[in-house]
């Protein structure tokens, strides 16, 4: 299903209203959103004023951007166009994608089992280009098993298993909460989330830096951000090496993460607590049998997670966690009642997506000759995205994006 007013007609019978935001946006409406490693594959110009502006390198922000100056409380749009991203391979760059962005829906779980469920169906209308004789759904049960090809005597190599893995950064959140990680520490884990090699690092470190422990020698040990924006030798030190500037960073993120480094000093954390850390993150498993893998890994680690949902009633468990794992077994159920099959799916602790503004439940879709970083379709729930842009309320977000390239790779 290469149409893309197929595609369109397709999202529009689901609910979801057509968008097309522009392509060209403000580069500090991106910047600020995406992760290190994507912020390098922006295009970027720069208008005669000095303005910088980035070609849309996803439509999550540019279609919550345009959501966000409408001022309405609630909308469900679909999308389908061209993305920008750098590429390390010799493609030229440019990218067909297609989904769904939804802003306001208040049932959670229900929404984040609607949104799956709408991404595997659009997987499977794109292999088999609306073929009713080979629906992925059996009956009202979301079959995660086999499908057949479209037509018989075609390649049945693109048409084998759906993989879906799904992992929870609320979850993540809420476990190094409950450890006691100091906030730089967890901000750097969470933004690692997903790269297994990082995440190794990170803990085996513990966030160590050589340069910046060499500066904070230079310093004293009281030092304020304010007295560390005003050493001006220190922050030509930290801007400049070989003349060179060090990641494209201001002197006020240095400062700041200098001044997150000495709140580190005496705060490393201990070798338990990081046992617990990377023991979450070993967690792989059918996600029908994540919540007991959830409550066995609460109790090795004397992190507080009830027993059962009923136990939430005390109160007497850490809110957070508590409150991740309501919300994680509520997510299972509601997909269950979806009619998704659980037990088709992995969860893993240590699954994250390569964009930092997921907040909650993640998830990829593949096939079995997708390369681990280019699935079909990614998405999630992103609840912290819309202030971050500036909007003045809280408002959910949820949403995934399909690769069309990639069904005939």
């Amino acid at each position: 299903m290469k149409n893309r007013d197929a595609l369109t007609t397709f999202l529009s019978a689901k609910g979801y209203t057509p968008i097309a935001p522009k392509i060209l946006w403000p580069a500090e409406h991106l910047v600020d959103v995406f992760g290190e490693e994507l912020k390098k594959r922006l295009f970027l110009t720069t208008t005669i004023d000095g303005m910088e502006y980035a070609l849309r390198p996803d439509f999550t922000v540019p279609v919550a951007l345009s959501f966000i100056e409408t001022g309405q409380a609630r909308a469900q749009y679909s999308y389908c166009g061209t993305v920008f991203r750098q590429s390390e391979t010799g493609h030229s760059g440019e990218f067909i994608q297609t989904g769904v962005e939804d802003f306001g829906a208040t049932d959670f779980a229900a929404k984040d089992a609607e949104i799956l469920a709408l991404a595997v169906e659009l997987c499977s209308a794109q292999l088999t280009s609306f073929s009713s004789s080979s629906p992925l759904w059996g009956g009202s049960t979301l079959n995660l098993v086999k499908m057949d090809p479209p037509h018989k005597g075609e390649d049945e190599g693109l048409y084998g298993d759906f993989s879906i893995q799904l992992g929870d950064a609320g979850l993540f959140t809420a476990v190094l909460d409950a450890v006691k990680c100091p906030p730089f520490m967890a901000q750097k884990l969470k933004q690692d989330l997903g790269k297994i090699d990082k995440l190794a690092a990170d803990l085996t470190n513990n966030l160590r830096s050589k340069l910046l422990d060499e500066t904070l020698e230079k310093l004293k040990q009281d030092l304020e951000i304010n007295d560390i924006l005003n050493n001006v030798e220190v922050l030509k030190l930290m801007v400049e090496k070989d003349n060179e500037p060090i990641g494209n960073r201001s002197p006020e993120d240095i400062a700041i993460r200098l001044h997150m480094l000495k709140e580190r000093r005496g705060r490393n954390l201990s070798q338990k607590k990081i046992a617990a850390i990377r023991d979450y993150l070993k967690i792989e498993c059918k996600l029908s049998d994540a919540g007991a893998e959830l409550r066995s890994f609460s109790a090795r680690h004397k992190l507080g997670i009830a027993n059962t949902l009923a136990d939430l009633a005390g109160g007497n468990f850490k809110q957070s966690i508590s409150k991740a794992l309501t919300q994680f077994e509520a997510r299972i159920a509601a997909f269950e009642a979806a009619g998704i099959d659980t037990s088709k799916i992995t969860f893993s602790g240590s699954f994250g997506r390569r964009l930092n503004y997921y907040s909650g439940f993640m998830f990829n879709i593949s096939l079995p000759h997708n390369a681990p970083d280019k699935p079909l379709a990614g998405g999630g729930r992103y609840d912290g995205l819309l202030t971050m842009l500036g909007a003045q309320t809280p408002t959910p977000a949820v949403g995934f994006a399909v690769w069309n390239e990639r069904f005939t790779a």
